[in-house]
C-alpha cells in the first residue's frame, strides 16, 4: 500500500504541474517550427534582448563584463550585436561559477546538472524548472516530428546516473521509456532488447553500432525498431548505414549538449539539422570572426531559456557550419551541418569485448578532477591522466579507478592514474577524452 505522505503528495503536484508546463510548451512549438524563418527570427531576438537585460541586472558575471566593456543592454538589440561580447569559455564557468547564477537563486533549491566531460573537463550547470521544461518540450519536438508517437515503448542506453523516475504521463503508460545501462554487455543489451520490443531506441551512435553489429554477426531476429535516435556522439557515415542496414529503419539525429539540451536535429528530409532558434542562438565563428555557409566554424551558443544560470556566446567546443537555404520539409527552422564533435576511441578488453569510450566517460562523477584523458595502452592496461581540482585527494585516485573497472565489465585491467599539469590537443586542435593506442583493425 502506497502512503502518500506530504511531501509525496506535494512532489507529484509538482510533476503534474511540471508536466502541463512541457506540454503547452510543446504545442507552442509544434507550431511555431511551420512560421516563416523571418518570423522565427523575431521571436529570437526578442527574447536574445530579454535575457541580456536580465543577466545584465541580475548575474553578477555579466553585469561587470559589461561594466567593464562600456556596454549596456541596449547595445544588444539582435544576433549581430552579440559580438560587442567577449566569448565565454568553459574554464571560466569553471572559475567563475558562483557569479554566473542568479543573484536571487538559492543554489540548493536549483536542479543541478554536471556535463559528461566530452573533453574530459565537466562542468556543473545549474537550472531553474522553466528552463528544464523548455529542454524537454523541445525534446519532445523532435521526437514527434520523426514519427514517434505516445503509446510507443522506449528504450534509451545511458549511464545509470542518467536514469530518470516515471513520470505522471509514463504511469499512465504513454512514451513509456526503459533505461539501459551502458555499463552492460552487448549479450545483455540483446537480451533485454528482445524482451521489450521496443518501438524506438535511442543511445550513442557507439553504442548503437555495437548492438547493430552483433545482431549481424550472429543473425538474431525480433528487434524491429520503427526508429532510432542517436545522440552525443557523431554519426559518421559507416556507423549511420550500418544502422539503417541493420534495423531495416532509419536513424535520426540529434546534437545538443548538457548545457543546452537537444537543440538541433534531423526532420524526415534529412537535410541537415534544423536548429531550435526559438529558444538558443547559434554563431559560427571562425578566429572569432562570422563566416560564409558551409563553411568549417566554431560553434558559439547563447540559451535563451535558462534565467538560474545564464550561458551567453559560449564556446561549445564543437565544430560545424550553416545552411541558407531553407529545408525542403517546410519548416521555417534554419539549417546547420555538424562537422566535428564528440568523437573518441573504442575499445577493446581482455576477453575481446568491445566497448563504447561512453563506458569509462564519465569521471564527471568524480570530486576532484579538473580535466582527464583516458588512454588504452594494451587490452590490459589503461592509463588516466588526471589535471587536479580543487577538492582532489586520494580518493579522487581510487574513484576514478572504480569507475573506470565498472565501465570495463570488472575485467581483469591494470589501471595507472597520474596527475599532470596539462593535456595536450590533438593535432585536430581539440582533446579527445578517450583514445586508444590499439590498431584500428582490432576493432573495425
Amino acid at each position: 500500500m502506497v502512503v502518500y505522505t506530504k511531501k509525496r503528495i506535494r512532489r507529484i503536484i509538482d510533476n503534474s504541474l511540471a508536466e502541463t508546463l512541457q506540454a503547452r510548451r510543446y504545442i507552442k512549438l509544434k507550431k511555431s517550427q511551420w512560421l516563416s524563418p523571418r518570423t522565427l527570427q523575431n521571436i529570437q531576438e526578442k527574447k536574445l534582448r530579454t535575457i541580456i537585460n536580465y543577466a545584465y541586472n541580475n548575474v553578477e558575471y555579466y553585469h561587470y563584463l559589461f561594466k567593464s566593456l562600456n556596454l549596456t543592454p541596449n547595445d544588444i538589440k539582435n544576433v549581430n550585436d552579440l559580438n560587442k561580447i567577449p566569448i565565454l569559455k568553459k574554464s571560466q564557468i569553471q572559475n567563475e561559477s558562483p557569479k554566473l547564477i542568479a543573484r536571487h537563486i538559492d543554489r540548493n533549491r536549483s536542479i543541478s546538472n554536471t556535463t559528461s566531460g566530452s573533453t574530459g573537463k565537466p562542468l556543473t550547470l545549474f537550472y531553474d524548472r522553466n528552463a528544464i521544461s523548455d529542454i524537454k518540450s523541445r525534446k519532445l519536438r523532435n521526437y514527434f516530428e520523426s514519427g514517434g508517437n505516445l503509446r510507443d515503448k522506449i528504450v534509451r542506453f545511458t549511464n545509470p546516473n542518467r536514469f530518470a523516475k516515471n513520470t505522471v504521463v509514463q504511469h499512465l503508460g504513454f512514451l513509456n521509456t526503459k533505461y539501459l545501462s551502458v555499463f552492460d554487455n552487448v549479450d545483455k543489451h540483446i537480451q533485454n532488447l528482445l524482451k521489450i520490443s521496443p518501438d524506438v531506441i535511442e543511445g550513442y551512435p557507439s553504442i548503437l553500432w555495437l548492438i547493430a553489429n552483433f545482431i549481424e554477426n550472429k543473425n538474431i531476429e525480433g528487434i524491429d525498431p520503427k526508429i532510432i535516435h542517436s545522440t552525443a556522439e557523431v554519426l559518421p557515415l559507416n556507423i549511420r548505414k550500418k544502422i539503417n542496414s541493420v534495423f531495416n529503419t532509419e536513424v535520426f539525429d540529434q546534437y545538443g549538449s548538457m548545457e543546452f539540451g537537444t537543440f538541433a536535429w534531423e526532420c524526415q528530409e534529412h537535410n541537415g539539422y534544423h536548429m531550435d532558434i526559438e529558444s538558443i542562438v547559434v554563431e559560427f565563428l571562425k578566429n572569432g570572426e562570422n563566416v560564409s555557409s558551409e563553411e568549417k566554424a566554431d560553434l558559439v551558443v547563447t540559451g535563451l531559456f535558462n534565467f538560474t544560470m545564464p550561458l551567453i556566446r559560449y564556446a561549445i567546443g564543437d565544430a560545424g557550419s550553416y545552411r541558407l537555404e531553407q529545408c525542403s520539409c517546410g519548416r521555417g527552422l534554419p539549417l546547420m551541418n555538424i562537422i566535428e564533435g564528440r568523437i573518441d576511441d573504442f575499445l577493446v578488453l581482455p576477453s575481446g569485448t568491445v566497448i563504447s569510450p561512453r563506458n569509462i566517460n564519465f569521471l564527471e562523477n568524480v570530486r576532484g578532477i579538473s580535466k582527464y584523458r583516458i588512454i588504452q595502452k594494451t587490452q590490459d592496461k589503461i592509463l588516466v591522466q588526471i589535471i587536479k581540482g580543487p577538492e582532489f585527494s586520494e580518493n579522487t585516485v581510487s574513484q576514478a579507478e572504480k569507475e573506470i573497472r565498472n565501465g570495463c565489465l570488472n575485467e581483469d585491467i591494470t589501471i595507472s592514474v597520474e596527475t599532470v599539469e596539462k593535456i595536450p590537443k590533438d593535432k585536430s586542435g581539440k582533446t579527445r577524452a578517450v583514445v586508444s593506442e590499439l590498431k584500428k583493425s582490432t576493432v573495425y
